[in-house]
């Protein structure tokens, strides 16, 4: 796909040249609409820079020669559907570290503003120059909400604050300290290591609820489930159901296991240790496992098979398919020392 970089002067889109030369009429202050605009500052080390295949039109800040003021492009990106309103705007501030010359007064600072407009769809990009912003000459984080974070539940009930992990090895492992609505971030996980160790522990168990083909991709139909089990959880126990989730993980992730040491022939298996993460996944799997074999041709619905397997877990009964395996795991393990 081709795309034409243009930039705007007076309102009247001028082509670049290819080699991303200045275009032969200046390009004005949107300021002032007088003063000519000169290359201020490169901004190709920047965390934000939108538009790599323009050199000319978008690596740049620049500044007007008469009323001092600087500006920088701004893209209207077409979407495939284009149903954004006309004039939404988006505002990206630079970071503090990003300081002015000493030549410019200190009260200018540049935010880069990216407008998308309503507009038909077409395979261009257009920089035109926009006004900028002025900032504080220090960027500070904007404080949160009323109330911040703890007035978030889950399914505006349960809430997370008072929630422990009895065991200080899984704390860092079990996320239980960035509330949520919904277990449903829609957050890539899988693009670093050891990144899902963040993902939100009642998402972790709905997303190993939809194991199995048949179940793969309805995580509306787990994250009901999740939320059914936690009202009949709290209805039998009279506790927060994020604290008996919590307290099943802790309780069913093996701490010892066996691997297999030789090749060929000549096989033995060996005890070792089980590292946090692992103890937190098989944790998670091996509830789900038993929720989907007990709710299995059964009259009891699968989110009161999850209530029940919860339930033990937490307590560390044996009623508990995940307790049974962990303590069969672990069997095993000894046997191997």
């Amino acid at each position: 796909m081709d795309f034409i970089p243009l930039c705007f002067t007076f309102g009247c889109p001028v082509k670049l040249k290819p080699d991303g030369q200045q275009p032969s009429q200046p390009l004005l202050c949107p300021h002032c609409n007088n003063g000519a605009l000169a290359p201020f500052k490169s901004r190709r080390w920047f965390e934000f820079c939108f538009l790599p295949i323009i050199p000319f039109g978008s690596d740049h800040i620049w500044f007007c020669n008469i009323c001092s003021k600087l500006s920088s492009p701004v893209r209207r990106r077409y979407l495939t559907q284009s149903r954004l309103a006309s004039g939404q705007e988006f505002v990206h501030a630079y970071t503090s570290s990003d300081a002015l010359p000493a030549a410019i007064p200190a009260s200018i600072s540049a935010t880069l503003l990216i407008a998308a407009n309503s507009q038909q769809r077409t395979p261009e990009y257009i920089v035109e120059m926009a006004p900028v912003k002025t900032l504080p000459s220090e960027i500070t984080a904007t404080a949160p909400p009323e109330g911040g974070l703890a007035g978030v539940k889950l399914f505006g009930k349960w809430d997370a604050q008072d929630v422990e992990v009895k065991d200080i090895s899984l704390t860092d492992y079990i996320q239980v300290r960035n509330p949520v609505y919904l277990p449903h971030t829609a957050g890539r996980y899988a693009n670093k290591q050891f990144k899902k160790a963040q993902m939100p522990i009642v998402e972790r168990l709905v997303n190993s609820l939809m194991m199995n083909g048949r179940n793969n991709g309805k995580k509306q139909l787990a994250v009901r489930i999740v939320q059914h089990a936690c009202e009949i959880i709290h209805l039998l126990t009279d506790q927060n159901p994020l604290q008996v989730i919590v307290d099943a993980v802790v309780n069913t992730g093996p701490r010892e296991d066996s691997t297999r040491i030789g090749s060929q022939g000549t096989v033995r298996r060996q005890a070792v240790d089980v590292s946090p993460l692992r103890r937190v996944n098989q944790a998670i799997a091996l509830l789900t496992i038993g929720v989907r074999e007990s709710a299995f041709r059964n009259v009891k619905s699968v989110s009161e098979c999850l209530a029940d397997e919860l339930i033990n877990a937490s307590k560390g009964s044996s009623n508990s398919y995940a307790i049974k395996k962990k303590d069969e795991l672990e069997r095993v393990a000894k046997s191997n020392r």
